[in-house]
């Protein structure tokens, strides 16, 4: 039995499935694998096939039926997740999973690097205003290994950033469920006008834009403001390429459904299946580290469902939440901790300052935490009550 150590392999899925292939080819067999990076592996015969490691929470520790089907052979697994492999290298399985998984990862991730952004551009404010003193005394070195904590954690972040997003690329190009060329967030379909003849009825106010930032964590508030525009006789036209600007078309009153839809893979087949239920695509999002589509249905009467069951749009709601609300709120807690523990220093002198000259980049910084953290807490706090929205009865 031999033990190898691949940290991070979850972030680039591809190099590690060639790699453990590559294993298998000198007789070095998978027998069991960790997200920690601890592989082991046991000897045998050589053997050329394709691997695959498959993320699925609800798999039990059991490759599905469906899978085993298709020609796939398991060879271990863990509780969320197993490995597959099959002698048919066409044979295609789709990334999912661990396209959920890395997005989480790269979510975290940027929150690390805005924090310690912010952390930086204070220090590098206190450099400038006292320069001449620190160059003249040579602290220059002492200065800047004092921040090491922040540069050490920004530096490691960017570079995992960095081979995630190369891994991504990857695979767009591997799995067949992605929608193939270049996804465009407006779907063309939604334009009945060429951008002058749009602009002239905006001009003619027949056309409205409206904005609304940071709906997107709690999407109940596009849902009833796309609702209630549509009561007053301005049906939803389409969107910005962002996603935060709503343009609206004079129209007859009517009633609008409008849903958010976080998905994993914005697939051909997912798309078709949707709109074959009388659905109108409206937006999607070109971020692969949180993927999610807009729909809009136009009805009369009963109020159509998107989800085929309160339980679904609960785990959807759910997992929106764990993506979006939950690491806002974290991080503004760190946010606002720091700043506590920033304004307390300076009342009780524990926090020392060489001269007034100092107060300057020392309040900016704490202004930049304070600024921070209360706009973290209050998107976080929005994607809270969605979610908790979530309990309550449709009406």
């Amino acid at each position: 039995m031999t033990t190898k150590f691949r940290p991070f392999w979850f972030a680039d899925i591809i190099a590690t499935e060639k790699w453990l292939e590559a294993n298998a080819e000198k007789g070095q067999h998978l027998n069991s694998y960790s997200f920690s990076g601890k592989f082991t592996f046991e000897d045998g015969e050589p053997e050329s096939k394709q691997i695959r490691l498959i993320y699925d929470r609800h798999c039990n520790g059991k490759a599905p039926k469906g899978t085993i089907e298709k020609g796939w052979e398991q060879i271990c697994s863990t509780k969320r997740s197993y490995a597959v492999k099959n002698a048919d290298r066409s044979a295609k399985l789709s990334y999912t999973g661990f396209q959920t998984i890395i997005r989480l990862i790269m979510f975290f991730l940027y929150f690390v690097m805005c924090f310690c952004v912010g952390t930086l551009l204070g220090s590098a404010l206190a450099f400038v205003d006292k320069a001449e003193k620190i160059i003249g005394e040579g602290r220059v070195g002492e200065f800047f290994i004092r921040n090491l904590q922040f540069y050490i954690p920004f530096t490691v972040a960017l570079v995992i950033v960095i081979r995630i997003h190369a891994s991504l690329k990857k695979i767009s190009r591997v799995d067949e469920t992605r929608v193939k060329g270049k996804m465009r967030t407006l779907p063309e379909e939604v334009f009945k006008y060429t951008k002058e003849e749009e602009k002239q009825l905006i001009r003619d106010g027949q056309i409205i834009k409206r904005t609304k930032i940071g709906w997107f964590y709690d999407p109940d508030i596009a849902r009833t403001f796309v609702e209630e525009m549509a009561q007053k006789g301005w049906k939803l036209y389409h969107l910005d390429e962002m996603g935060n600007a709503f343009y609206f078309e004079k129209a007859e009153p009517c009633h609008i459904e409008f849903v958010t839809d976080l998905c994993d893979n914005i697939s051909e087949e997912y798309i078709d299946g949707i709109k074959a239920d009388g659905w109108t695509l409206q937006f999607m999002s070109m971020a692969r580290i949180l993927s999610y589509a807009m729909w809009t249905k136009e009805y009369t009467g009963v109020r159509p469902e998107f989800y085929s069951d309160s339980d679904t749009e609960y785990r959807q709601k759910k997992k929106y939440f764990l993506l979006t609300g939950l690491p806002l709120l974290l991080f503004g807690v760190v946010c606002l901790v720091l700043e506590i523990l920033a304004v307390y220093g300076l009342v009780s002198g524990e926090l020392e300052i060489e001269k007034n000259t100092d107060l300057i980049p020392v309040i900016i910084n704490m202004m930049i935490y304070l600024f921070v953290g209360i706009e973290m807490w209050a998107f976080g706090l929005r994607g809270l009550k969605y979610f908790l929205n979530s309990r309550k009865p449709r009406e």
